[in-house]
């Protein structure tokens, strides 16, 4: 084989495994991303689990010190307004 046709062949090789690299940092870039966004997602759905859960046990403590009043009174006080 020739020297230049060895160069060739290295060149071509070259550029493929470039091609083949530039392919995985885009794959590795998605996947990135995705990871990033389910992330964002959990800590969403966990502040609003808190949330909720704080808003009940305000619910419950205003129904437990207002003797008369049940959770379901405070409830519809807080649709109300």
């Amino acid at each position: 084989m020739s020297k230049f046709r060895c160069s060739m062949v290295i060149v071509v090789k070259l550029v493929t495994l470039l091609s083949s690299f530039n392919l995985l940092q885009q794959e590795v870039s998605r996947q990135f991303f995705t990871i990033k966004s389910v992330f964002r997602m959990a800590v969403t759905e966990k502040a609003e689990a808190e949330k909720m859960r704080l808003n009940q046990n305000s619910v419950l403590g205003f129904s437990v010190n207002v003797h008369g009043t049940t959770a379901k009174d405070v409830m519809d006080m807080v649709l109300v307004t």
